[in-house]
């Protein structure tokens, strides 16, 4: 539709003046109809195809995606904005935007047309989200649009493709929150066209009317440039706006004529009621925001624009689907069908509703706002079939917005569950991992069966850095393990690392375990653990015959901080005797039991022919021998006692009840120190070493300090004698003199 305004006079100070002005409706004759057949949607799209990776900007910064467009007949009003969501928070706050090219092409210098807060829905879903603007929103030739959201710590919310694009087609930037899309440059956009493509798309209404008109500045037809607007209205004076006014800037003014393609919702001229009121605006030169004027009175529109929508929905109401030529549908009995069956995008309906698409991602939509879901039934109306439905929940629905539910109508209840992380619950509508199941038959709660002599396998695979895939194998006939086993698989390298026989026998690192628990490799038992042999029930009891057996390593705590002892445990009591509990190593010849050495708990130890243990001695395995000096003056300077061990010593089983014998460990010390020990908590304990030899050198030292004696016993003696034999010659001698 094309109206022609003659304006008779034009004044530009200080306001617009439009005396007298004119108006009737215009079609060129055998021209097009008056909305140039543009009634189909527009739509910009740069992606096709599933989401590939996503986007972020760090906690607490908000990023920013753009895609450029071109408007389609080079203007059109934007009626709503789509994308897919990342990994986000749902019913987080988000934003959309709508900027206009100034025309130079650089984002940095785009005027922002529309600001809109959105919710996020969908996250992670790769479901497209369509958010309806509020108000049209007018753009021409090169335009903007986009969205953004403050990023949590592990959010990657803009959504995208690894799909190339011209130079200058797709933006992301980051601003600390707010971003200010008045000023689109703080947000730093910047161009990723050559390696991404987001979600963004966006539909105009792709439809409008041609306006002419004249401009005359004091009886002169104006030349230059304009800056117009246009707002169509329900009355010629006050009334009702019937859409957003649209505004066109830098309008050619020559010789005082100009054309503009104005956008307007076809909605605008649908079932409305007489004329239509079309209010212009106008400032020259175009940027001189100071002198807008409004030129009254308002010019009518009528009747063409109403009068040929009604015709065409006249028409639309008696047409004869089937005469169309090329019309996809073929008439049955009964309605439109092909042989009984609806068919979308196929002539060969393999059911009665059939629908054949190449898309990708979007073969079939049921789509709806409610707050209680999208419900969609499945219900079988023979004996004891049901009513089962699949539900994309809202807001109002009690298992929360986002879900997709297995519901049973006749229980009613949730049966399934898919929450937005992808976790599936069942029986349960508040999944605590990928997959929770809560309830079901005794012993049967989760069930994986085969007839399958290759085994029942069930994958648990980390495909991450080092990850492994493991299996759980009920093995068969085939499998080389054997039917029957449990296998514990790394599949992976491959190997079995753990098998449970149907006798009830484990192996590790071994298929073939001979006995109960057989290991192929070290073992290592943790901490102060125990190994144990039988009951460990009576640890602390005294009921005979079930005392605990095990070995145990015990980190000592005091004294010391790298200080660890072995214990073997043999019971619980310090009986003695034939009560005594027992630590027996021997042979089993011909089946027959030969204990070879014995431990007692109560401190005896036996071994055949009795004596000392064993220690090496050959000179071989010596060097710097040297004879032992003064051992009997050594030995003579200990002491043996008769004493009593104290209580608490008797009861820890470090000392014998009764009166002993032995020496004191701190005379012992003095004479010999590499003889006494000590324990973590200092107490000194004494451990005869070499006693043979030092008894064989004081026994030398006795002999050869007897020798000695004797020796200077018999010198003496024979000293003696000989003075004895001397005086007895004299006696005689002078007895013989006196004898005379």
């Amino acid at each position: 539709m094309k109206i022609l305004m003659r304006v008779a006079a034009f004044a530009l100070c200080p306001t617009l003046l439009f005396a007298g002005p004119t108006a009737v409706p215009y079609t060129p004759k055998g021209g097009p109809s008056p909305f140039e057949d543009r009634a189909a949607p527009s739509k910009y799209n740069l992606n096709d195809g599933p989401v590939t990776t996503a986007w972020t900007a760090g906690s607490g910064s908000e990023i920013i995606g753009v895609h450029a467009f071109q408007a389609v007949g080079s203007i059109d009003v934007l009626a709503n904005i789509s994308c897919k969501w990342g990994k986000a928070t749902n019913g987080a706050t988000a934003r959309i935007f709508v900027w206009q090219d100034d025309g130079s092409g650089d984002i940095n210098k785009a005027r922002l047309l529309h600001e809109q807060n959105v919710t996020i829905q969908n996250a992670q879903l790769d479901i497209r989200n369509v958010y309806k603007l509020s108000k049209g929103v007018p753009v021409t030739g090169r335009f903007y649009i986009g969205c953004s959201t403050v990023c949590g710590p592990t959010d990657s919310p803009i959504a995208a493709l690894n799909m190339s694009q011209p130079a200058g087609s797709v933006f992301l930037g980051v601003a600390s929150p707010p971003f200010n899309a008045q000023n689109i440059s703080s947000g730093s956009p910047g161009s990723v066209s050559s390696t991404y493509t987001l979600t963004l798309r966006a539909e105009g209404v792709n439809s409008g009317f041609t306006y002419q008109g004249k401009l005359a500045q004091a009886g002169v037809n104006y030349s230059g440039t304009a800056d117009l607007r246009f707002e169509v209205f329900d009355s010629a004076t006050g009334g009702s706006s019937l859409g957003p006014a649209q505004e066109i800037d830098n309008v050619a003014v020559a010789a005082g004529v100009f054309t503009v393609q104005v956008p307007q919702a076809l909605s605008t001229f649908s079932n409305v009621a007489g004329n239509l009121w079309v209010e212009v605006s106008a400032t020259t030169p175009s940027g001189n925001a100071a002198g807008w004027a409004t030129i009254s009175p308002r010019t009518p529109i009528a009747p063409v624009p109403m009068a040929n929508t009604a015709l065409v929905a006249s028409k639309a109401l008696n047409v004869d689907w089937m005469e169309l030529v090329g019309n996809p549908w073929k008439a049955v009995t009964g309605g439109v069908s092909t042989a009984g069956a609806l068919a979308v995008g196929t002539l060969s309906p393999g059911s009665p509703f059939h629908v054949f698409s190449n898309n990708a991602t979007n073969t079939a939509l049921i789509d709806s706002s409610h707050t209680v879901g999208t419900w969609l039934h499945l219900r079988n109306q023979s004996t004891s079939g049901r009513d089962w439905s699949l539900v994309s929940t809202g807001p109002a629905n009690s298992e929360g917005p986002g879900r997709l539910l297995f519901f049973d109508g006749n229980a009613p209840l949730v049966r399934m569950l898919i929450d937005p992380a992808g976790s599936v619950g069942i029986g349960t509508i508040g999944p605590a991992a990928r997959l929770h199941v809560d309830g079901g038959p005794l012993f049967s709660q989760m069930v994986v069966s085969a007839n399958d002599a290759n085994g029942v396998w069930l994958n648990l695979n980390n495909y991450s850095s080092n990850g492994h895939y493991w299996s759980l194998v009920s093995a068969g006939a085939n499998n080389g393990e054997g039917a029957g086993s449990l296998l514990f698989r790394d599949t992976t390298v491959p190997a079995t690392r753990m098998i449970l026989t149907s006798a009830g026998r484990v192996g590790i690192n071994t298929i073939t375990p001979e006995q109960t628990l057989s290991v192929n490799g070290a073992v290592q038992i943790l901490n102060s653990n125990l190994l144990a042999f039988g009951t460990v029930g009576n640890t602390l009891g005294t009921a005979e015959n079930t005392d605990m057996i095990a070995f145990q390593r015990v980190n000592l705590t005091s004294g010391g901080t790298n200080s660890t002892e072995l214990r073997l445990i043999i019971g619980d009591d310090n009986s003695s005797g034939a009560s005594a509990d027992y630590f027996t190593i021997g042979t089993i010849p011909g089946a027959i039991w030969n204990p070879t050495f014995g431990f007692r708990s109560d401190g005896l130890a036996s071994k055949p022919g009795g004596g000392s243990w064993a220690a090496i001695s050959d000179p071989r395995a010596k060097h710097d021998m040297v004879p032992l000096k003064g051992t009997l003056d050594r030995l003579l300077k200990l002491r043996g006692y008769e004493y009593f061990y104290n209580d608490d010593i008797v009861k820890s089983g470090k000392g014998l009840p009764g009166v002993q014998i032995g020496l004191m460990a701190d005379e012992v010390e003095r004479v010999f120190p590499d003889w006494v020990t000590r324990d973590a908590n200092g107490l000194r304990a004494v451990s005869e070493r070499a006693t043979t030899a030092l008894m064989v050198e004081a026994l030398r030292d006795l002999r050869a300090e007897k020798d000695a004696q004797i020796g200077a016993q018999r010198e003496e003696i024979a000293s003696l004698r000989a003075k004895n034999a001397e005086l007895e010659a004299r006696l005689r001698a002078i007895e013989e003199k006196l004898a005379k």
